[in-house]
C-alpha cells in the first residue's frame, strides 16, 4: 500500500481526532467539577456517587446481581465493623449521659411502618429469590463450624 497517496487523509484524520479528544477532555473536566459541586453541596462522598454512577450505567440484571452481592457483603461487614467499634478503656467516663427516656415523636414514626418478615420478602422475590433461599438454607444446615478453645494438643 502506497501511503503517500494518503497522507492528506492521515493528516487532516490526525488534527480531527486530537481535536475531538482535546474536547472530550474539557467536557470531561466540566463534568468532574460538577460532580465535585455536588458532592460538596449535598455531603455525598464522591466515590459513593462515583459508584452510583457506574451502578446507573449497568444493564437491569447485572446491576441487581451487584446490589444482591453488595447488600450481603455489607451486612457481613457492618458486623465485623461494629464489633471493633468498642471504646478504649483507658478513656475517662462518658460526660455524655445517655439518654434513655422515649422519644414520642420518634417511636410514633417507627412504629407506624412494621418490617415485613423474611417469608414475605422470599415470596414477594418470586420464584427465583425462594429457589435461592432453599439452596443457602440447605448450604447453611451443612456447614460445620469446629470450635478450638486452645486447650492441650492430644
Amino acid at each position: 500500500m502506497e501511503l503517500a497517496v494518503h497522507q492528506d487523509k492521515i493528516l487532516n484524520s490526525i488534527e480531527k481526532f486530537k481535536a475531538a479528544e482535546k474536547s472530550r477532555a474539557t467536557d470531561a473536566a466540566t463534568t468532574r467539577g460538577e460532580i465535585g459541586k455536588l458532592t460538596e453541596l449535598t455531603g455525598v462522598h464522591p466515590k459513593a456517587f462515583a459508584m452510583i454512577r457506574q451502578l446507573d450505567k449497568a444493564e437491569v440484571e447485572r446491576r441487581e446481581d451487584i446490589l444482591r452481592s453488595f447488600d450481603a457483603l455489607r451486612d457481613i461487614l457492618e458486623a465485623s465493623w461494629n464489633g471493633q467499634a468498642t471504646r478504649d478503656m483507658l478513656d475517662g467516663p462518658d460526660d455524655e449521659t445517655e439518654d434513655t427516656a422515649p422519644d414520642d415523636d420518634h417511636d410514633a414514626d417507627l412504629d407506624t411502618e412494621a418490617a415485613p418478615d423474611v417469608d414475605t420478602i422470599i415470596a414477594d422475590g418470586g420464584p427465583e429469590l425462594a429457589a435461592d433461599a432453599e439452596e443457602f438454607e440447605a448450604q447453611a444446615d451443612q456447614v460445620v463450624t469446629p470450635i478450638n478453645f486452645g486447650g492441650s494438643k492430644g
